[in-house]
């Protein structure tokens, strides 16, 4: 079977890869120069199936407001007419129940976990390097009512198979011994957890698809989908037409632009996040590992010999603007915790992206209303996490769709 994949970030590429070990033709189209240079290029560095989790939950709302009102607060609406913007709010709203919480968290654990899994086998069948470390993910805490409820409501993850060890202040300091951790009152440590550079990641494994026979066209941008008795006929690109026999959406927050007058739209918006990534001069003040700062909501983590810190959350539609005091905000989270870190500041790369969110924080895979058309997208914060394990899931339902046909 021939599959086209419009997409060659991490879920493209490891949607591509899946496809290939199953057999099938595999062509990646994007219109970046290489793979991974959107969402995937700089993101917080984690393979978090322990902090997975969705955003709807009891309380959200109030919280979110605190969030919003304060100026280096982590979140940040930007309100106007948009009424995709408020749907999307408050479908958000939606699953702030405890039932939904439940149900949407094992979905998208179970979803981790295999990822995770995928993760390990795939390292024993490829040499594939990214900065990867495997020393877990700490998170801290400067507010004691949060780190008690957070010592409680960790506990859910255990069913997983997932390990946690709750952590005082004296304990963090032998797990991080550059932290500053006068003002924490402490930690929850994730032994299962992992990081690595995901940019680097998804471009070593886009050259082992290649190795399997998969052709990337990298530089061709779909400017539509076409279709004839209820299949996807064709894509046009921007001087071309190419045929489609089976199609994989893999375009994040921008797949609802490709479904448009095709299929109805999916719950997928864009969430902003940033990131600022910058080489030390110094490994021993600066982190291990992950560390997680509860009070900025902001992850700083360790990739080989720099230091990323990645954060906050706008709903603000495709702006990927870079303010200053965004940079500002994330360089102060590092120095807070980390004030003895040395660093190369003129060499530091600044940098924001759309995480494709749904309200559920499930994301969106499978077939969708034409025979030959199929999705894998929307997995917000955790694209990282659960890409291997959504890819797989895609290229299994997309096997047994064609089982059924030749039966």
């Amino acid at each position: 079977m021939k599959v086209i994949v419009v997409g060659a970030g991490v879920i493209g590429v490891t949607t591509a890869y899946f496809l290939a070990k199953a057999g099938h033709e595999v062509m990646v189209i994007d219109r970046q120069s290489g793979p991974a240079m959107e969402t995937s290029f700089a993101n917080a560095g984690q393979i978090t199936p322990s902090y997975t989790g969705p955003w709807g939950a009891p309380g959200l709302v109030l919280k979110a407001i605190s969030w919003i009102i304060k100026d280096n607060g982590p979140l940040k609406v930007r309100f106007g007419l948009s009424p995709e913007r408020y749907r999307w709010l408050f479908s958000l709203y939606q699953q702030c129940t405890s039932e939904r919480n439940q149900s949407n968290f094992e979905a998208m654990m179970a979803l981790s976990c295999k990822s995770q899994a995928l993760f390990d086998e795939l390292l024993k069948e490829h040499d594939i390097h990214f900065d990867h470390g495997k020393q877990g993910n700490l998170e801290v805490f400067t507010d004691t009512e949060s780190f008690e409820s957070v010592s409680q409501q960790i506990k859910r993850i255990e069913q997983f198979g997932l390990h946690y060890q709750v952590l005082s202040k004296h304990e963090i300091t032998k797990v991080e011994p550059g932290m500053n951790t006068e003002s924490i009152v402490g930690g929850v440590a994730f032994p299962d957890d992992e990081t690595g550079d995901c940019y680097a990641f998804t471009t070593a494994l886009a050259d082992v698809c290649k190795r399997m026979g998969v052709q990337f066209r990298f530089g061709y941008t779909v400017r539509s989908i076409h279709t004839a008795n209820q299949r996807v006929s064709h894509l046009q690109l921007d001087e071309e037409s190419v045929p489609v026999d089976q199609l994989v959406l893999c375009t994040g927050s921008y797949t609802n632009d490709l479904l448009h007058g095709v299929s109805k739209k999916l719950p997928i918006y864009p969430v902003k996040g940033y990131s600022l990534t910058l080489p030390i001069t110094n490994s021993e003040t600066a982190p291990a590992s992950t560390v997680l700062d509860d009070k900025y909501k902001v992850a700083i983590t360790r990739l080989g010999n720099r230091v990323r810190v990645g954060g906050f959350a706008e709903i603000c539609g495709f702006d990927l603007s870079l303010p200053d005091s965004r940079r500002q905000i994330l360089e102060s989270a590092l120095l807070r915790l980390y004030p003895e870190i040395g660093y190369e500041k003129e060499k530091a790369s600044f940098w924001s992206g759309l995480r494709p969110m749904t309200p559920t924080g499930i994301p969106v895979i499978g077939q969708l209303a034409l025979e030959n058309l199929w999705i894998n997208a929307g997995h917000g914060t955790f694209g990282w996490t659960m890409c291997l394990g959504s890819a797989e899931k895609l290229a299994s339902m997309l096997a047994a769709n064609r089982n059924r046909t030749l039966q």
